[in-house]
């Protein structure tokens, strides 16, 4: 969330934390923002990591108006991939639910990322749902599927409600069979971390 302080920040990012803003482009130049996880807690070392609205304007700021395939926002999926966690998703879970093609799709790194204030196991969590260069997509799936920790944990939960999402929207049958072959796969994964 975006609140106006005339004491902080520059035109596109809070002045307390650095954290991009994706500021209204009426809005530039009319003040000063800070984001709400500042506003809550400005002491850096003890600030919490940012909360989900916070992780949707960043999402916001990274994408800009990138579209997938079928034509959606790219901010928009991650909500959606983030929605399909349900409702006992964990706010970390949900934060790399909505950031999880930041990497892959557009010009940030892990360092914007981490600059933005993301926590570190979201970042980690966000890298390895990122396809790498020359990865087939099998290779990528059993990545995710054997990633380690807690952010290999939290990228097969996001995978997951990805493909669920995916298959839905999939924009031909090819990329339907695709995701239905691999949601098995990365929930038996997901079955033997959780257990």
């Amino acid at each position: 969330m975006l609140l106006r302080w005339p004491e902080f920040g520059g035109d596109d990012q809070c002045g307390g934390c650095g954290l991009a803003l994706p500021v209204p482009e009426g809005s530039r130049g009319s003040g000063r923002y800070a984001c709400s996880s500042f506003l809550r807690n400005p002491k850096p070392a003890e600030r919490q990591p940012v909360e989900f609205d916070d992780a949707v304007a960043i999402a916001a700021r990274a994408d800009r108006e990138s579209r997938r395939p079928s034509r959606g926002l790219l901010v928009a999926h991650g909500v959606n991939v983030a929605t399909a966690l349900g409702p006992d998703a964990t706010p970390t879970a949900m934060n790399a639910a909505v950031l999880h093609e930041v990497l892959e799709n557009t010009e940030w790194t892990i360092g914007d990322l981490a600059r933005s204030g993301v926590d570190p196991v979201v970042y980690e969590a966000v890298n390895v749902l990122t396809r790498q260069s020359g990865e087939t997509y099998m290779d990528y799936i059993r990545r995710i599927c054997g990633a380690p920790g807690v952010a290999g944990e939290i990228a097969r939960q996001v995978k997951v409600a990805d493909l669920t999402v995916s298959v839905d929207g999939a924009v031909s049958d090819t990329l339907r069979q695709r995701y239905e072959q691999s949601l098995p796969l990365v929930q038996g994964a997901l079955a033997t971390t959780v257990a």
